[in-house]
């Protein structure tokens, strides 16, 4: 390095250590369980980063962290490639099975090691060690001046688990059209906020939007996705940690599929949105409906069947309702409404899945739905949440208020920062949520959703990257006892590394 050089970057290294000389804690979302800065040494020095792995299972994360640590790193100087010189920062991945599934550690003492007991973890990692870098305070400039462009990283040890297995959110694909830029955005906005499931709303009466093969009309023209494109987006949310969730709204909630094949799937002419479930040929339908998706989200777990605010009225006046309540046993129509949803439940079983419902069917209606499936508790109308615990369902909590994300009507941050996994709020008058309702914390509410219904496009990212980071500081570290104004400090250098992130 030529004197005019090394004068100019030993200027920056002075800034630098005067503005680490008294260094505070990084504003990291969510908080960490276990945050330990080295006294000793306070900061280290990286130049451009690379992740390196010996676990073939981690090749998607690497390659999904290599830009993102990239854009963390460099901050605002957008260094050229041919800045990039000597050799990188390495970032070492590794699998630790005797972890749990989403535990990781970071340690940035003596190189930068990441250490998770699966893919996720590893991930969840990588999206902590985005936040601890300084970009402002970068050496050099992207130009000659500076031969090897270098930041700094505080020397930490960081380890870290959720609090809540499900800290989710709903996108709904049926009722705006989507495109797939906008849906891998919300993947990595779910990354930097270790947000793991997503759950994809494809289907509702304006729209079918998934293309089966075995009912090729159902597709909406215009406003559904290619098998090409889900396949690609599934393999974009995994390398992040994210894993997405399909959605097949039934039986109700079915006006585009009525609207595509009534002569199979209409149940009166009076019903615009309710499938005639009381036809084999229809419940037939539906499981190869749901073997498609399976096929075409093969990494999900989880099915979620719908089931809910399904319309009863008029049924009985179809003939195949009355000669299905003598042949399955049951007294009336939404007797048949959970036999059947008992039946897509047992078929998502047989298929090796899990099953998740929202909170259709009422406290002791019969037959009873396996106590094993997922009950998404939205409205604390249908079957209030202490019922739905006391009958030993799992329960996520996707409240009205604050979680609900509907164009003009949506919470702050700061008020789902103040809210907690066992409190439900509602915003109309009467109903049994309206001014909250609240259950003792009980492990059978496993987790929360922020749900956005009804929104365009482009409104998605700027109505949702706030409230979801809020939601999982509430989900992640419940105990971490941070107040509102330091999480709404975190909140702003979280969300502008999030945006340095989608700019690159």
């Amino acid at each position: 390095m030529n004197a005019g050089r090394a004068s100019h970057a030993a200027v920056a290294a002075c800034a630098i250590a005067a503005a680490w000389s008294e260094p505070s804690p990084p504003r990291l979302v969510p908080w960490p369980k276990k945050f330990e800065r080295d006294a000793a040494r306070e900061w280290v020095a990286v130049r451009w980063l690379r992740a390196s792995f010996d676990d073939p299972a981690l090749a998607a994360v690497a390659g999904a962290l290599n830009p993102l640590l990239r854009a963390a790193a460099e901050g605002d100087l957008r260094v050229p490639d041919g800045l990039r010189r000597g050799e990188p920062t390495v970032v070492a991945l590794r699998l630790d099975r005797a972890l749990a599934a989403e535990e990781y550690r970071l340690d940035t003492r003596d190189g930068i090691v990441i250490t998770g007991g699966s893919p996720r973890a590893v991930a969840w990692g990588g999206a902590t060690l985005a936040q601890l870098f300084e970009g402002s305070l970068a050496l050099g400039v992207a130009d000659e001046a500076v031969a090897e462009p270098t930041t700094l990283l505080p020397a930490v040890a960081i380890h870290d688990a959720p609090d809540c297995a499900w800290r989710g959110l709903l996108v709904d694909v049926a009722r705006q059209p989507h495109a797939i830029a906008t849906l891998e955005q919300l993947i990595t906005t779910c990354w930097l906020a270790k947000v793991p499931w997503l759950q994809l709303h494809l289907t509702d009466d304006p729209a079918f939007t998934f293309p089966s093969r075995a009912f090729p009309k159902l597709a909406t023209k215009g406003h559904s996705f290619t098998r090409e494109e889900l396949a690609g987006l599934v393999a974009f949310a995994e390398a992040r940690g994210v894993t997405i969730v399909p959605e097949l709204e039934m039986p109700g909630h079915c006006g585009a599929l009525i609207a595509a094949m009534p002569e199979l799937f209409r149940a009166h002419e009076l019903h615009h949105a309710t499938i005639s479930f009381a036809k084999p040929e229809v419940v037939a339908a539906m499981k190869t409906l749901v073997d498609e998706l399976i096929e075409l989200f093969p990494t999900s777990p989880w099915i979620h069947l719908g089931g809910d605010e399904c319309d009863l009225a008029h049924v009985d006046e179809n003939p195949a309702f009355p000669a299905a309540y003598a042949r399955e046993k049951v007294a009336d129509a939404h007797g048949l409404y959970l036999w059947f949803l008992g039946e897509m439940d047992r078929h998502v079983k047989s298929r090796g899945r899990k099953t998740i419902v929202w909170e259709g069917f009422g406290h002791g209606a019969q037959p009873e739905l396996s106590r094993d499936v997922v009950v998404m508790a939205y409205e604390a109308l249908y079957h209030l949440p202490g019922c739905l615990i006391a009958d030993g369902y799992p329960v996520i909590n996707a409240s009205w208020k604050p979680l609900y994300v509907v164009n003009d009507r949506k919470w702050e941050p700061a008020e789902i920062h103040a809210w907690n996994r066992f409190r439900w709020d509602h915003f109309v008058e009467g109903f049994p949520a309206t001014g909250g309702l609240s259950v003792e914390p009980t492990d059978r509410v496993i987790g929360a959703q922020l749900c956005a219904w009804e929104q365009r496009d482009e409104l998605e990212l700027p109505s949702i990257r706030r409230r979801l980071a809020a939601m999982s500081e509430r989900t992640w570290n419940e105990r971490s006892g941070r107040s509102a104004d330091d999480f709404a400090a975190r909140l702003e250098q979280w969300d502008a590394r999030l945006e340095e992130v989608l700019r690159k």
